[in-house]
């Protein structure tokens, strides 16, 4: 029977690795334990290995013929990154940390291998299509979605898991936020702001959370009037 600690593959049914079965979160080999800015994959080096993300948040990105980086997607716990490296023979983006993170690396001739055996081929091809689709809500919100509604689903994605009147540390900057969403820094500055005031969500610095209901406001109103450390406000989800 696996611990309490579940890898959040193994949860979509994803055991990517002989080292998963009955690992526990701490398998014997290909764990790294990442901070913010470690690359794990550049941009046009043999593409070697996939990533799958067992806690934190990746950002994937591309520099373009001028040189200049799109931020392109996020990652975060329970996604598997760079699955495309079984198909293409350099990684086609640059792959980083965004803070502290875990990720396992899954050589591609173990993962293609694991995708067309029995019984792993069905969970592999409903998280690839999961991910497909994902990929798909993205585009059409960047060309049908206002910009107050991209953020707003931005916000939603990253605080996802959390229950309304959690807080949640932002794994982005605003910077990041803009090029994720194809908008101006300065645009997607202003759009938080009016959705603080709005009542949507509260925002303080990287801290946001959505608006709890009204039968929680007492209890996070007195959570909030706690100042803890930032480590305990991300245990508890209390306020700074």
């Amino acid at each position: 029977m696996r611990g309490v600690d579940v890898c959040p593959l193994l949860r979509r049914g994803l055991e990517l690795r002989a080292a998963c079965d009955g690992c526990e979160m701490a398998p014997v080999s290909g764990m790294r334990h990442l901070k913010r800015g470690d690359v794990v994959a550049a941009q046009g080096l043999p593409a070697r290995h996939a990533f799958a993300v067992v806690s934190g948040w990746l950002k994937e990105s591309v520099v373009d013929e001028e040189g200049k980086a799109q931020v392109v997607r996020l990652y975060r716990a329970g996604d598997l990154a760079s699955a495309v490296s079984i198909v293409e023979p350099t990684y086609p983006a640059t792959i980083e940390a965004l803070g502290p993170a875990k990720i396992c690396e899954v050589p591609v001739a173990t993962l293609a291998e694991r995708m067309t055996s029995a019984p792993l081929a069905g969970p592999f091809a409903r998280a690839l299509l999961s991910d497909l689709g994902a990929m798909r809500r993205r585009v059409v919100a960047l060309g049908a979605l206002s910009g107050a509604e991209r953020v707003s689903a931005l916000l939603d994605e990253m605080t996802m898991g959390n229950p309304p009147g959690r807080w949640t540390r932002l794994p982005v900057t605003r910077t990041e936020m803009a090029e994720l969403l194809g908008l101006a820094q300065e645009t997607v500055s202003r759009i938080v702001q009016r959705l603080a005031r709005a009542g949507e969500f509260e925002v303080r610095g990287r801290w946001v959370r959505r608006a709890p209901e009204p039968a929680d406001l007492g209890s996070a109103n007195r959570r909030g009037n706690s100042h803890g450390s930032l480590g305990e406000m991300a245990r508890t989800g209390t306020a700074p």
